[in-house]
């Protein structure tokens, strides 16, 4: 009775401990999510704390944290690594049918291809979570999803789209209650207009935004507010109403000490409009210095501008550039149409009549506005400008004509360079996306490899625990029998005893345990076996397990509480009904193709 009682106390003491566990590993994942936003080295020590004290006993949990550490990664611009775990998380929520999970780690893969500018691949994981969070009823993260879908259809440039995924967004927040938290997304919707050319409408929902964002606690969101507004009021020549918002931003930005980066754009951007052109390139060459800086194109735009206004061309030309290819590489199609103008208006300042109308081409042809009158006149101020340099002589029109053919003939060598550097660029992109490829399947492989060695140690193990507590059992009873005959008056209570723990020595919940290791490593194995031979026992099914282990018959016969000769006539009987003959290896036949195929 004192071992009873003493195994007792130590599973409850074992189910406490599992249960004190969840709960502290549960409050880790939630403490490293809220503090991702915050203080990412202290999400990154929760949440690395979280998955030793896990070590993989609770799998749910496991999903979570490796969310938290993912987003941590891709912080850290480990973006291969990130996607990694975005990608195992996702696929235990869905083994799970944890579907906030699931969303949540289409949204994170989505946001990692936003990063590597693979657009497309973004769009669609962006959608893929938009509609699971929906199906579940998880709205709050659904309108988060749905903003940064917007984003990536502005870069793509289909702005119907990004205005439908921005209104949907919007819809989501007044219809839940949280629109306070949706300035970001007016903001959004106001720069769509803007592109679309509809200031109205853009300063419309701008201005709902700075409504929205006087109530918020995150105070460079009136900035940002601010910063838009201004710039709209450039679009429509109001530069008395720019100037004052960017003081505004200005004001702000320091009194509520934001972001650094976004008060010195503040602060560049009133010192252009006033006219103060070198404080405006201090305030931009400071964001340009700093690594984390986030608008890199739109500062790079703003120095051309500033040293075009101080008429230092060289230096416009060389930010002008900057941006051009940054913009091209990432895929800012508006910022690289800026560049391309900004581009066309240095040459054209500094006489370079040729390519200015190279450039001015290409943002035309980016902007879509083949038939507009001003930029038709331009082109054609253009022209007559070279026709007259053409005729200022017969011999300066055969310097020109000269000149004209060699720059032809080095446009035909720098777009055959140019085909064979894209070509190039083809070759590498697609043997980096085999390489990431083949990373990602070998470390599946790794995976899948390790989980099978855990299964089969976890199957052994259980097999040697039934072993050991069925000898352990047997010797008890042994010494039991062996005293029963010294103990006077109390024969009956010893034999009670005995009666108690062989009925005890078959416990069916070890035998439970064992059935769900074997199961997991031999997939469909009973079934099969019921199914081929429907007049096999369970006790019969289970000698058939322990055989295709390759147990000893002395195992196997601890395991079942029978003796050794026992063990050989069970199985003389199981080959019978197994159809085999006396000659047949039995183990051999159990791991065959045809019982492991079925």
């Amino acid at each position: 009775m004192r071992l009873i009682g003493l195994f007792v106390i130590a599973l409850a003491i074992s189910v406490y401990g599992q249960d004190s566990d969840l709960l502290k590993i549960k409050s880790l994942n939630e403490q490293a999510s809220m503090q991702l936003s915050i203080d990412r080295d202290s999400a990154r020590a929760l949440s690395k704390e979280s998955f030793y004290l896990n070590n993989d006993r609770f799998i749910d949990e496991k999903a979570k944290n490796l969310l938290v550490v993912g987003m941590s990664l891709k912080f850290e611009d480990k973006m291969d690594s990130a996607f990694v775990l975005f990608t195992e998380a996702g696929r235990i929520a869905k083994e799970l049918g944890m579907q906030k999970e699931l969303g949540v780690s289409y949204w994170y893969k989505a946001k990692v291809w936003h990063e590597l500018s693979a657009f497309e691949k973004s769009r669609q994981d962006y959608l893929a979570a938009s509609e699971i969070l929906e199906g579940c009823k998880e709205f709050e993260t659904q309108f988060k999803v749905l903003n940064g879908l917007g984003v990536i259809e502005i870069k793509q440039g289909n702005y119907v789209e990004a205005l439908k995924a921005f209104k949907r967004s919007y819809e989501i927040a007044v219809r839940e209650g949280f629109e306070n938290n949706a300035n970001r997304i007016l903001n959004n919707l106001g720069e769509v207009y803007a592109l679309m050319e509809n200031y109205e409408k853009a300063l419309e929902f701008n201005k709902m935004a700075l409504n929205v964002s006087d109530t918020s606690a995150n105070k460079g969101l009136i900035v940002e507010a601010l910063i838009n507004r201004a710039k709209l009021f450039v679009k429509i020549n109001n530069h008395d109403s720019s100037v004052y918002y960017y003081s505004q931003a200005l004001k702000y930005s320091e009194e509520f000490r934001v972001d650094r980066q976004l008060a010195n754009s503040s602060l560049g951007c009133y010192y252009f409009q006033i006219g103060e052109y070198e404080l405006s390139v201090e305030n931009f060459k400071r964001n340009l210095d700093d690594p984390t800086e986030y608008r890199r194109d739109q500062t790079m735009l703003y120095l051309c501008k500033n040293y075009l206004a101080l008429n230092e061309y060289d230096s416009a030309l060389n930010y002008a550039f900057l941006a051009y290819n940054f913009s091209k590489k990432n895929g800012m199609k508006e910022s690289a149409c800026e560049a391309s103008r900004l581009i066309s208006d240095v040459y054209f300042m500094a006489k370079k009549f040729e390519q200015s109308y190279k450039y001015l081409q290409e943002h035309i042809e980016c902007k879509n506005l083949i038939h507009n009158n001003q930029e038709k006149k331009q082109l054609a101020d253009l022209r007559v400008q070279i026709e007259t340099i053409e005729k200022a002589g017969e011999i300066e029109l055969l310097k020109a004509q000269a000149n004209l053919d060699q720059l032809n003939r080095v446009l035909i060598v720098r777009v055959s360079s140019l085909v064979v550097f894209v070509l190039f660029l083809v070759i590498i992109l697609i043997y980096n996306r085999s390489r990431h490829n083949r990373k990602i399947q070998m470390l599946k492989a790794r995976n899948l490899r390790d989980e099978i060695e855990k299964s089969k140690k976890d199957l052994h193990t259980q097999a040697m625990h039934m072993i050991r507590v069925n000898n352990n059992v047997l010797e008890i009873e042994e010494k039991l029998k062996e005293l029963k005959p010294k103990v006077n008056g109390h024969a009956l209570e010893v034999q009670r005893l005995i009666n108690t723990i062989r009925f005890n020595k078959n416990q069916e919940k070890d035998w439970e345990n064992f059935d769900h290791y074997f199961e997991g490593l031999n997939s469909g194995f009973s079934d099969r076996l019921r199914a081929e031979f429907p007049s096999l026992t369970l006790n019969e099914i289970r000698l058939c397990s322990l055989l295709k282990m390759n147990l000893m018959n002395g195992e196997i016969a601890s395991i079942l509480n029978v003796e050794t000769k026992s063990v050989t006539m069970k199985k003389y009987r199981l080959k019978k009904k197994l159809g085999l003959s006396e000659g047949d290896d039995l183990v051999k036949y159990l791991s065959s193709e045809l019982v492991e195929v079925g």
